[in-house]
């Protein structure tokens, strides 16, 4: 009885190790290969030499830059550090100007406007940060600007209150990029029509002045 319940047993391993070496058959998944198509090495060397040049014009100390690409190119990164010591409406030109000048630069290169999806760079595709270094701005007087970062198309300023770990607040604005642009236009717009006017050197007596004399 024991002998037979022991084949029994034999032939029952035998069908469940078959059974279950069938199942377990490793099957290796296929995957496309990814295709490079992004050509970085022009974006960065138009990245790299605007980036300097601003040390001179703007007095920006460039520090890094990234750029962020699957299919096309999509995101450009750029820091920069400064001494500068401003107040929100001349940092507002700043970036205006900073980036600005940074679009006309790279869409004035068919190699690299091909690299992004819409065939052009576009404010939403720049990523900007400068840090203000002053001392002046962090122990003197901390409503200058201590930080301006751009992402996704808007623009954020923060006061030097930012860096001052006794304070749990700060003084900040966000914005959208094309409202920081239009702000700069219709304030220089405004000088210029002023200018026009009243050059300079040129004395102008107050209206109610005038009509007394």
């Amino acid at each position: 009885m024991r002998s037979f319940k022991s084949f029994w047993q034999v032939i029952l391993s035998l069908v469940l190790i078959t059974a279950l070496s069938s199942c377990g058959i490793l099957r290796v998944p296929t995957y496309g290969f990814w295709e490079k198509r992004v050509d970085v090495e022009p974006i960065s060397r138009a990245v790299i030499t605007y980036a300097n040049k601003m040390r001179v014009e703007k007095s920006l100390r460039f520090e890094d830059s990234q750029i962020f690409y699957s299919d096309y190119a999509e995101v450009i990164r750029i820091i920069f550090s400064t001494q500068l010591i401003l107040e929100l409406k001349e940092t507002r030109e700043l970036v205006v100007d900073l980036v600005e000048g940074l679009l006309q630069e790279l869409n004035s290169d068919p190699i690299i406007t091909t690299q992004f999806q819409a065939g052009m760079v576009r404010p939403e595709n720049i990523e900007l940060y400068i840090g203000f270094e002053s001392y002046f701005c962090e122990y003197v007087d901390q409503m200058n600007m201590g930080w301006v970062s751009m992402y996704d198309g808007i623009v954020r300023f923060y006061s030097a209150t930012l860096k001052d770990f006794r304070k749990d607040y700060w003084h900040d604005r966000t914005e959208p990029y094309y409202k920081s642009r239009q702000f700069v236009i219709y304030d220089r717009e405004a000088k210029a029509s002023y200018n026009a006017i009243n050059p300079p050197g040129k004395e102008q007596l107050p209206v109610y002045d005038a009509l007394i004399q």
